[in-house]
């Protein structure tokens, strides 16, 4: 191991020892000649041979009496290090900030581990807040106290999200049980319930828990078969907290929980009288009793002209998301819906084949002349709406869902871009979003010149959803254009939205690190 007797006295980290090396016996040359041989010793060296078997034994039994001695030291040293060690692992353990964390700390902390109301009623995902892996079940056992402030704190238990299945099982007792623990839990909270099954499940046992609390509701979602509605007829003037309610619906299948289905397809009337509802999103079979006059937020799907027809009496609404894939004629006759009120209009087509021109009809069966945020959603081949020269739409957004086969030949991604955009003067903030990359030719529809200065308000653009399939360098020329300002007869361009960092020549790059130094905005990513 070691090369020669000075590198047995190195140490690797801290250099020499001080300390000399352990004595080693060397026999001495007299010794060795004598061993290997017959040869007598002398006398004298007789007399030094017995005299050193002699001494021997004490001086080995001396040097063994100090061993153990330094063994026994060692051995004390040894249990002391460990008593340390173990007092420093104590000691961390006992002043962790964890131990001291406020109650209001460690409940923003559980908070931040569990879905939302918002995130319940607006996500796509569904999952079981029955699952007793999952907080806030798992850390209300991580210690006495975290365990008194988590089963105390109701804002924890108030919100969930319930996945009903459509046999019986063993398992369904359970879960009636923690069901029954998180309405305790969440005490005289205002509640927030979402309900997801394939099936009929009005007469499902976890459905008749959850109406025993609809008075403190106020949050709600269904997403089951229509005939699942039939459950909550009971409910009729019992729905005072009720604030949000959101009905996904289907024709779906008949399980073991679905003895009303009859009873199911007539009116649902459940939701006529609840005089705080303002929010409502229904889409499948209608429900037309309902208090249109105190409802601001709304969601529809629409199959027919009849559907539209409904919103003639909710001349309140502030935000209105419309999802159609039909096509229908309207005469010239109709009279458009007049929603004075409206600041938000969402149009989502669902047809993903053919022209898809039920956004531009739907867009004319209403006047809305004080929407300030419009969104466009397609889901096939873009048809945009005429849009009259007076409005006050200051946020623009178009999404395009797919990618239409044969398409790759047009020269604009957005078509028909040019006129819409002529007709938003007042746009301050426009999103393009499409699976399809985005054309030099849909950007120079932004650049401005001499003669047109298209949206002279614009402040904030967003390509963020889109790609490019043209020269990086051909952007940041459009930018820099606009951030021209008065120069360039519009205002300027104050954020941009990217998906990635452009690819850029060194004169660009330059003219771009300009344009950030100079106070352009740049955010890259979702």
């Amino acid at each position: 191991m070691f090369s020669s007797d000075n590198d047995f006295n190195k140490c690797p980290l801290c250099g020499p020892v001080n300390s000399q090396a352990f004595p080693q016996s060397a026999r001495a040359p007299r010794v060795l000649h004598l061993l290997q041989c017959n040869e007598s010793p002398t006398d004298a060296e007789l007399s030094k041979f017995q005299e050193t078997v002699k001494t021997a034994p004490g001086r080995l039994a001396e040097l063994d009496e100090k061993i153990a001695q330094a063994r026994k030291s060692l051995d004390a040293l040894t249990l002391e290090r460990i008593a340390i060690e173990a007092d420093m692992g104590d000691a961390k353990a006992l002043s962790s900030p964890v131990r001291r964390l406020p109650p209001d700390i460690v409940r923003a902390i559980c908070l931040d581990t569990i879905p939302s109301p918002f995130e319940i009623m607006s996500t796509l995902d569904s999952h079981s807040s029955l699952n007793h892996t999952k907080p806030p079940w798992t850390l209300s056992q991580v210690c006495r106290s975290w365990r008194s402030i988590i089963v105390t704190s109701s804002e924890l238990w108030s919100s969930m999200s319930l996945v009903l299945s459509n046999s019986f099982s063993s398992s369904i007792f359970s879960q009636m049980f923690m069901l029954g623990l998180r309405f305790e839990r969440s005490q005289n909270a205002p509640l927030t319930v979402a309900c997801f099954s394939t099936y009929d499940i009005s007469s499902h046992p976890l459905l008749s828990l959850i109406i025993t609390r609809i008075s403190t509701i106020k949050n709600l979602r269904v997403d089951s078969p229509f005939e699942s509605l039939a459950a909550l007829s009971f409910c009729r003037g019992r729905l005072e907290l009720l604030h949000d309610l959101r009905i996904r619906t289907s024709n779906g299948n008949v399980g073991a929980f679905g003895s009303f289905s009859a009873f199911g397809q007539r009116n649902i009337d459940a939701f006529e009288y609840a005089p705080n509802l303002q929010r409502l999103s229904a889409y499948g079979p209608h429900i037309t009793l309902l208090p249109w006059t105190q409802l601001t937020h709304f969601g529809l799907h629409v199959d027919h002209l009849g559907n539209v027809e409904v919103l003639r009496h909710a001349n309140n609404l502030q935000d209105l998301e419309i999802r159609t894939g039909a096509s229908f004629a309207v005469g010239e006759e109709y009279t458009p819906v007049s929603l004075p009120l409206l600041t938000t209009l969402t149009l989502v087509s669902t047809r993903m084949s053919g022209g898809s021109n039920e956004i531009r009809c739907m867009f004319s069966l209403l006047s809305v002349p004080n929407v300030i945020n419009l969104h466009l959603v397609y889901g096939g081949t873009l048809v945009l709406p005429h849009i009259k020269a007076k409005n006050a739409i200051t946020t623009l957004e178009i999404r395009r869902r797919s990618v239409i086969a044969g398409n790759s030949g047009q020269r604009y991604t957005f078509p028909g871009l040019t006129k819409l955009l002529n007709s938003v003067n007042k746009l301050q903030h426009l999103i393009l979003q499409s699976f399809q990359p985005l054309s030099s030719d849909d950007i120079s529809l932004l650049n401005p010149s001499s003669t047109n200065a298209p949206l002279p308000c614009l402040k904030i653009l967003d390509v963020r959803g889109c790609t490019f399939n043209f020269d990086h360098p051909i952007f940041v020329g459009m930018v820099n254009t606009r951030r021209g300002g008065n120069d360039a007869n519009c205002d300027q361009l104050e954020t941009v939205y990217l998906g990635s960092s452009l690819t850029l020549d060194e004169f660009s790059a330059r003219v771009w690190q300009g344009l950030v130094d100079d106070g352009l905005k740049v955010v890259y990513g979702d």
